[in-house]
């Protein structure tokens, strides 16, 4: 009697679903060692506000080399480590904006961004808006010297 083609596909699709189950079991886990130096470098970098941190200095106040950190990093954290570097000078960013601590440029090379044109971009694609809208807000809401009084 001959497979039937229907089958004999629902029978091969349900075995590679079974075979990436336990494959999906045996992912490793980062030890708690692992977790407690990347734990440690995020902590230290979250100190370094006003100095643009670097993938190597986190792997280095992680006691890790760069391609082991980059992997533990990314399962402890669930993003990879240049993302996070973004994202964390991204938020200083902001801060300084707000606060109106210098212009656009100013704080683009502050925050160890290359050229303003680039961290705009980042910033938008991050935040949503660009960093002259967080100024012009911060500045529309300065009170007047009427309010003051």
């Amino acid at each position: 009697r001959p497979a039937c083609p229907v089958r004999t596909a629902t029978l091969r699709t349900s075995l590679l679903a079974a075979l990436l189950d336990l494959l999906d079991l045996n992912l490793p886990t980062p030890s708690p060692a692992y977790e407690a130096r990347v734990r440690k470098a995020i902590d230290w970098a979250e100190t370094q506000k006003s100095n643009p941190v670097t993938l190597d200095q986190l792997a280095a106040v992680a006691g890790l080399s760069l391609s082991s950190f980059k992997h533990v990093f990314k399962e402890v954290a669930g993003i990879p480590p240049h993302a996070f570097i973004l994202r964390t000078r991204i938020d200083h960013a902001q801060t300084l904006l707000r606060k109106g601590e210098g212009t656009v440029t100013d704080i683009a090379f502050a925050c160890g961004f290359p050229s303003s044109q680039y961290f705009a971009t980042a910033f938008k694609r991050i935040t949503g808006i660009t960093p002259n809208d967080v100024l012009r807000n911060r500045i529309a809401r300065l009170p007047s010297d009427a309010d003051g009084q």
